[in-house]
């Protein structure tokens, strides 16, 4: 008898030690323990609802910021679900509206871009489901305004994945850069105006490794894409130039033990015209890399996003896609904002859901920075 409860109390204990990777029913593409190196912590402020699908599937993915200059508190964050579409939040996480255009799986946003005699703000996103992009008007409220007999068709052999819009501060034309989960890169230049939007495609390479987080610096020209197992390259993102890039030197894993493959959603924080910050998803240890993009791409700090005991917001695990705003929004964001997917969302009560979007107030990420 002694030893069957033995036994049992070996069996409580295992279980109720589980993993998260090991106790949710979907496979992690990452481990929490590898990010307990990390001592930097902070919390979300704010979560959206759920994506519109099973608690087990992975479905949100990538989130971009439109900001309402006339009523900054009145910005929309989109986010999307691979599963189906683009959702639309307020500044409390609360869905505006759903867009059903397929498959979505990057999306990105620019502001006050001349497009023919049209001053517009566009979204733009690569869709699984038409092997494109699909690309929007954002009306003065936020609402999209999809455009219609597009030709930007992928011409990757491999599914559309990553996305990143770059407005040239050259020839002030409006590009579209996607990749292809084969490592395969496409860049578009956009044409049209209010009405309409057609494509020229102006360059392409591939990597030769699976590719998907990208972002760029529109005001010095410079393409960043996570390499998702090797770092962060970065290369000219004129079209003229030939894609001869180079690796940020501590952002390959093999060089830096507080990342940890896959590398994926990046984003730029613009502090003034000379320091800027690139934010870097380390999926593979659920932490967050914070390099200088004004001094050699120097590596700065990691931390991790933990669950909010006050307002009672989880944490952030496992993310793909993430955003960042620069400037005053609003009382409670007033440096601006991170927006991150999160894999593992939770309820209060640690009950796995749907997969959401965090929002964190800047201020957490500036302090942290402070004391480097």
């Amino acid at each position: 008898m002694k030893h069957f409860i033995l036994l049992g109390i070996c069996l409580s204990l295992f279980y109720s030690c589980k993993t998260k990777e090991q106790s949710d029913e979907r496979e992690s593409e990452g481990k929490d323990q590898l990010g307990l190196i990390v001592k930097n912590e902070i919390s979300a402020d704010v979560q959206t609802d759920p994506v519109p699908q099973t608690a087990d599937e992975d479905a949100a993915d990538d989130p971009a910021i439109w900001i309402n200059m006339a009523h900054p508190d009145s910005s929309v964050i989109y986010g999307t679900d691979k599963k189906g579409g683009l959702i639309a939040y307020d500044m409390n996480g609360k869905t505006l509206a759903y867009y059903p255009i397929g498959r979505s799986n990057n999306v990105d946003v620019r502001q006050q871009v001349l497009m023919g005699h049209d001053t517009l703000d566009i979204l733009a996103c690569t869709n699984r489901t038409h092997h494109n992009i699909s690309v929007a008007r954002i009306g003065e409220n936020g609402e999209l305004f999809f455009y219609e007999n597009t030709n930007l068709n992928a011409n990757t052999k491999g599914e559309v994945y990553g996305f990143s819009l770059y407005h040239s501060a050259v020839d002030g034309a409006l590009y579209a850069f996607l990749n292809s989960k084969n490592g395969e890169i496409e860049q578009w230049k956009l044409i049209g105006d209010k009405n309409q939007i057609s494509g020229e495609l102006v360059r392409k390479h591939s990597m030769r490794h699976q590719t998907e987080g990208m972002v760029a610096d529109d005001k010095e020209g410079i393409m960043y894409l996570g390499v998702e197992e090797k770092g962060i390259y970065k290369f000219n993102a004129e079209p003229q130039n030939p894609v001869n890039g180079a690796y940020l030197t501590h952002s390959q894993p093999r060089r830096n033990k507080y990342i940890k493959g896959d590398i994926e959603g990046l984003a730029i924080y613009h502090k003034s015209d000379v320091d800027r910050y690139l934010i870097a998803s380390s999926q593979g240890n659920y932490t967050y890399a914070v390099f200088d993009l004004s001094e050699d791409n120097n590596y700065l700090l990691s931390f991790r996003i933990e669950d909010n005991d006050i307002n009672g917001v989880d944490g952030a695990e496992e993310t793909d896609g993430l955003d960042v705003f620069s400037t005053y929004i609003s009382q409670d964001f007033p440096l601006g904002m991170l927006i991150v997917q999160d894999g593992y969302n939770r309820d209060p009560n640690g009950a796995l859901q749907a997969q959401n979007f965090k929002y964190i107030d800047w201020r957490k990420i500036d302090a942290l920075l402070s004391q480097e």
